[in-house]
């Protein structure tokens, strides 16, 4: 899911390389081959799997949109940064309360084997009364760890709400997304779910001919460069968008045959924003999505 990605994230911030560097920041200039100061889709798809994280195209999509705030299809250091520190809060939170509640145990622990060597002490020494004050003296220090250890419970109970509370929000996000695709193009909710999954099976086979015909090996590294040349080379009048038609010709001059309802399904997938039409970020996350 979205939190472990970021959790990910997260830990390659933490690698001590890129603490040197400046933590997030480091991490986000090695992301950036091109040094433009924002992370394309299709850089930010490479990133991912450099960090051995898999993900499936709607997956995918949901992590762009929660990193894209402005939607402009690009990732700017702030739009990375603000998201994945939230993440990276919750983690240090989270991994202080867990501290707190071994440190209270440790306390109680110790409290305990110290008044049983209090006990054995008296037994030896015969000094009753001393032992007494000092058994009730590590009797306040047993009560203080267990008050720590229930203080510590609480608040890992409160953060685990808080998480289900940010995660709520996200659904409820990706349900407000969908609405507004939906209405874009006219349909309910339920219709474009539905559409969705009829066009999957058909888009897939249409992606194995795609990938034949670029040669590119199951799993492998998707270049940037090469998606860029060849929505360049699809887009015929150079207006920066992929209709149907330009598509559907663009395939077929490369010996990729398919009825025209799936090619049309098929910039439907690739239509992240309901436009109609396919831009370049939207080509090269769902490309470098579906064929590494």
């Amino acid at each position: 899911d979205l939190e472990t990605v970021l959790k990910k994230i997260a830990k390659y911030a933490s690698n001590k390389k890129f603490v040197d560097k400046g933590g997030l920041r480091g991490v986000f200039k090695a992301l950036d081959k091109d040094g433009s100061g924002e992370l394309d889709v299709a850089e930010f798809a490479q990133a991912l799997h450099k960090m051995g994280v898999k993900m499936k195209k709607d997956k995918f999509d949901s992590l762009i949109s929660k990193l894209d705030k402005n939607g402009d299809g690009m990732i700017s250091y702030g739009e990375f940064s603000g998201t994945t520190k939230k993440e990276i809060s919750k983690e240090k939170a989270i991994r202080k309360e867990i501290r707190k509640k071994k440190e209270a145990e440790k306390a109680a622990k110790d409290a305990e084997i110290e008044r049983v060597q209090a006990m054995k002490d008296a037994s030896k020494n015969r000094q009753g009364a001393a032992a007494l004050r000092h058994r009730e003296k590590l009797r306040g220090a047993t009560k203080e760890g267990k008050a720590a250890t229930a203080a510590a419970k609480k608040q890992v109970k409160v953060d685990k709400v808080n998480r289900e509370l940010a995660n709520q929000a996200d659904e409820e996000a990706k349900m407000a997304k969908k609405k507004r695709i939906a209405m874009k193009r006219g349909q309910t909710v339920e219709e474009l779910e539905a559409q969705e999954a009829s066009q999957k099976g058909s888009t897939e086979r249409l992606w194995k001919k795609i990938s034949k015909y670029m040669d590119i090996d199951p799993g492998s590294k998707v270049d940037a460069k090469y998606l860029t040349e060849i929505y360049r080379k699809y887009d015929v009048d150079g207006d920066g968008e992929l209709t149907v038609a330009e598509l559907t010709e663009g395939l077929a001059a490369a010996g990729i045959k398919s009825s025209r309802k799936n090619f049309k399904a098929l910039v439907k997938e690739l239509d992240v924003d309901g436009s109609g039409t396919i831009s370049l970020a939207e080509w090269s996350a769902g490309a470098s999505s579906q064929l590494s």
